[in-house]
């Protein structure tokens, strides 16, 4: 949700202490704001002022890019049909686009693999070991291994059932591996890859739903969709999912190291966040970015999360302020 702010005079700030990087600013004058200079004592066109007067909060952060973010954990649902050789190929060869980040703000992420073949016992099978091998740990421990794991592993074969379910495949992993594979503090990310449409029996808003229900906060998970885009074989399911529950689509033909740091920088911000000290009135709320006013477009507030989020990023060491007056 985003809001515009008032420009309007005087206000004075209350002082609180700030549980993160940086703090509070007291009785502070934005400079240069959309042009407008500070014109000395007497001048007050250069102040924030919102509606409620004299109880403005300023939170501040430095921008750092290499911070630590939240745990994540990652499911990918991988067509195992037999036009897919060639997509799973490109997957593996591909995936240092999408771990790099990941491994650069030093996130804590489990990985399993699955298939959208959900015939008898075949459903929500994990490929064997991914669980165990696929952890931000044994990353550290081996990241040369890790890489080899994660390349064979995804190439998940092509004798899978024709009828592709990866909806279903997803939902069938969590009823079974829930428990050991989801952290209460992580984040969510299924990924879907398959050449051909979903087939799963219920409707996409129900395995939406289901997805949500994971997680206490619906924002912490994401769909990220790699699928046909256009022609015959549309993934049109698979695209509603990741807009049903947030995330992205991505076309199976594009390129795939593109595709994967797309969906990786997508998940990163998902779970990249400068939490406030208090719930904010939206309709004051305003941000700078080394003095210069933000345009609304250039953040969101997750409620949630009661935290800013920046979608394209700001230059490292950037000095961040927050100003709102709280609810």
């Amino acid at each position: 949700m985003k809001r515009s702010i008032f420009f309007r005079g005087f206000f004075s700030v209350l002082l609180l202490s700030l549980v993160s990087c940086g703090g509070t600013e007291f009785g502070e004058k934005l400079p240069n704001i959309e042009g407008v200079s500070d014109g000395g004592p007497g001048d007050t066109s250069g102040y924030v002022h919102t509606p409620g007067g004299d109880n403005t909060i300023v939170d501040s952060f430095t921008y750092d890019n290499s911070q630590t973010t939240a745990p994540v954990d990652i499911l990918f649902v991988v067509d195992d049909s037999g036009s897919m050789g060639d997509n799973q190929a490109a997957l593996a060869s591909n995936f240092s686009s999408f771990i790099n980040d990941f491994v650069t703000l030093g996130t804590d992420f489990t990985m399993a693999i699955t298939t959208t073949d959900t015939d008898g016992a075949n459903a929500g099978v994990p490929v064997a070991g991914s669980m165990e091998a696929l952890t931000y740990q044994k990353y550290l421990q081996n990241s040369g291994q890790f890489i080899s794991d994660f390349e064979d592993m995804i190439k998940v074969g092509t004798s899978g059932s024709g009828q592709e379910r990866g909806l279903e495949g997803s939902r069938a992993f969590f009823n079974a591996h829930s428990g050991s594979f989801l952290r209460s503090n992580a984040y969510l990310a299924v990924i879907y890859v398959s050449d051909e449409e979903d087939q799963s029996p219920d409707s996409v808003a129900t395995y939406a739903n289901y997805l949500h229900g994971l997680k206490n906060d619906q924002s912490r998970v994401q769909v990220h969709s790699i699928v046909h885009l256009s022609g015959s074989n549309v993934g049109d399911r698979y695209v509603d999912a990741a807009n049903t529950v947030g995330g992205s689509y991505e076309d199976i033909t594009n390129n795939f190291a593109q595709t994967l740091t797309n969906i990786s920088t997508s998940i990163i911000n998902n779970i990249k966040n400068y939490i406030l000290t208090s719930q904010p009135d939206l309709a004051t709320m305003a941000i700078s970015v080394d003095g210069a006013l933000l345009d609304s477009s250039e953040w969101t507030y997750n409620a949630s999360l009661n935290s800013v989020e920046f979608p394209n990023g700001l230059p490292a060491g950037a000095e961040i302020k927050v100003y709102y007056e709280a609810q």
